[in-house]
């Protein structure tokens, strides 16, 4: 299939200006400011989808914007891990209360992202001065690192309520062992169907 600017460029104003089609022209107009040359040839398939519910579920903000502190790791004791060891006294829980889900709402999770360590990518990245350890997040039954991307999923949903219980743990790196800060940043995002 041969696509050229001029054809995509048309195609977008040939449409008349209904919601359906005012998604469209906005991919068209957003899409065309890295169109190829009109000789390049280009196949592609885009598929949008989306939904509209009666209502979200909901969080407390407080939950979504907060720093939670691990408590602090004696050096020596770190050092004596072995590398990929949690931290055990690190083990620090905290949970998303989500609430006013509508009842078509069966499954409700945490979306967790961050930028990983390169060397351990189930790890944040440490923006602190320490090293040594590194910080990760695990559901509340284990203290098994999850992916930068992986959900943790809420025990049940009861009348529109979950409760998403994870940790934050510290685990011992092949580093030497140096004194300092570890912090790390991750982004979350409530997920459910």
């Amino acid at each position: 299939m041969n696509i050229s600017a001029n054809k995509v460029w048309d195609f977008c104003l040939g449409n008349s200006m209904n919601v359906r089609n005012g998604v469209l022209l906005f991919v068209c107009i957003s899409g065309l400011v890295g169109v190829l040359p009109a000789n390049a040839s280009v196949e592609a398939v885009l598929t949008m989808k989306g939904r509209v519910v009666e209502k979200t579920c909901e969080v407390p903000s407080a939950q979504l914007t907060k720093t939670i502190i691990v408590p602090a790791i004696s050096q020596t004791a770190l050092s004596a891990l072995e590398e990929n060891a949690v931290v055990t006294a690190s083990s620090t829980p905290f949970q998303f209360d989500v609430t006013n889900c509508p009842s078509t709402v069966k499954r409700v999770g945490v979306l967790f992202d961050y930028a990983a360590d390169t060397a351990y990518p189930t790890y944040m990245q440490n923006t602190g001065t320490a090293t040594g350890a590194l910080l990760g997040i695990s559901s509340d039954a284990n203290t098994d690192a999850i992916a930068t991307g992986t959900l943790i999923d809420a025990a049940s949903i009861v009348d529109g309520a979950a409760t998403v219980k994870a940790k934050v743990n510290a685990y011992r790196t092949s580093a030497t062992v140096t004194a300092g800060d570890v912090a790390s940043t991750v982004m979350v995002a409530l997920d459910y169907d």
